[in-house]
């Protein structure tokens, strides 16, 4: 007797369905006001503070209650927001001791809520050393004051002649620090001598407690951003992220639109006169399935292999799931975290198939209601 594929085993295609079943309550499907509702309460949310809850809420979903925090300083310049609503937020949260004296300087007292509203209203982010190398020697950082500081800022440090290298020179003596002055090109011009000096002084400098020179720890410090980065899969980010935090480049702006076509199709409520072959007698994945070799849109046939990607697809979406899953290593553990962040990453398509799923009544005679399993076989097939 020939043995089932690993992928129709009871046990994982139970798992795959309650997994399936348990996005019913994180995909949207409502007006947003109900959706948040429906998980404050379902979640327990509703014991927690609203801000609790909305972080709770954003972990669970990955939808932000918040706009971006650019959208906010854009806000602030435009005088939508003003320094007595960041007095209020400050003076909400007691525990951020707003009023805590820093520091005095030139007999100002410097307080953590003036440390707060510059990180606030400036986006501080920090650069590597080539870059900050660049900034002071090609862009004369040390002697120009940046784009977004206030008029009355800029006016004062153009007024003082080298305050701001001043200003520079005295963090780096707070720090103990020294900046490394050697500009690119100039350490083409260095003897062996001189570059092997360079050399052992960076590396001494960077070695820390470890004694491991540089470009060991830099290694080492590869490794475990790599792991963290491996670690929050189906967690927080699908494969998908994990290669747009290595690389810059989104798979989805190249899977989207063969996703949208299809869901388009297959769910126009029987109203166009192109429709997706099959889709009401098979379904959304069996009627992709069926026409993915003739498609005039080649997206899987670029690669060499696609032949064979197509022909072991198995015919139901649940074991094509177990399938890709398994394909892409994914964890056991992590496939119902991974399925609801891959979910989540568009969220309108999964949750309008979501809500037509649950409402088969809501279809046309040459129609039928879409299931979230057959989205998701398509989705991490295209990945």
């Amino acid at each position: 007797m020939q043995e089932s594929p690993f992928f129709k085993t009871p046990a994982l295609r139970e798992q795959i369905t309650a997994a399936l079943n348990h996005l019913d309550h994180v995909l949207p499907g409502q007006a947003p006001i109900h959706d948040f509702v429906h998980h404050n309460t379902l979640h327990g949310f509703q014991h927690l503070p609203f801000e609790e809850a909305l972080a709770e809420f954003e972990a669970l979903t990955g939808t932000c209650g918040y706009l971006p925090e650019a959208q906010n300083r854009k806000f602030y310049s435009q005088g939508r927001i003003d320094d007595r609503d960041l007095s209020a937020a400050f003076a909400h949260e007691p525990k951020l001791l707003a009023e805590q004296i820093v520091c005095t300087v030139k007999d100002k007292t410097i307080t953590r809520q003036d440390l707060y509203r510059i990180a606030m209203l400036f986006d501080l982010q920090a650069v590597s050393m080539s870059q900050l190398n660049w900034q002071i020697e090609e862009l004369d950082a040390l002697g120009t004051v940046q784009a977004d500081v206030p008029e009355p800022v800029r006016s004062r440090l153009l007024a003082e002649s080298g305050s701001i290298r001043q200003l520079w020179t005295s963090i780096l003596n707070k720090l103990g620090l020294e900046r490394a002055a050697l500009h690119p090109e100039t350490m083409l011009d260095l003897s062996q001598d001189q570059a092997e000096d360079w050399l052992a002084q960076v590396d001494k400098g960077n070695s820390g407690n470890s004694g491991a020179p540089v470009h060991q720890q830099t290694l080492q410090q590869a490794k475990t951003a790599l792991d963290e980065l491996l670690s929050e899969l189906g967690d927080s980010i699908t494969l998908r992220g994990f290669i747009m935090a290595l690389s810059e480049t989104d798979i989805l702006d190249s899977v989207r639109p063969q996703l949208t076509r299809l869901c388009a199709s297959g769910m126009d409520e029987g109203m166009s006169a192109w429709q997706l072959p099959g889709r009401s007698r098979l379904g959304l994945y069996a009627a992709w399935r069926a026409i993915a070799p003739y498609d005039a849109n080649p997206f899987l046939h670029e690669l060499p292999d696609w032949q064979q990607i197509m022909a072991e697809l198995p015919e139901d979406a649940v074991d094509a799931i177990i399938l890709q899953l398994t394909h892409l290593e994914i964890p056991q553990a992590k496939w119902e975290g991974y399925l609801r962040r891959l979910a989540l990453e568009i969220p309108g398509w999964s949750g309008l198939i979501n809500w037509r799923q649950h409402h088969p009544e809501y279809h046309t005679e040459n129609d039928a209601a879409p299931k979230l399993a057959d989205y998701l076989a398509i989705r991490l097939t295209l990945d």
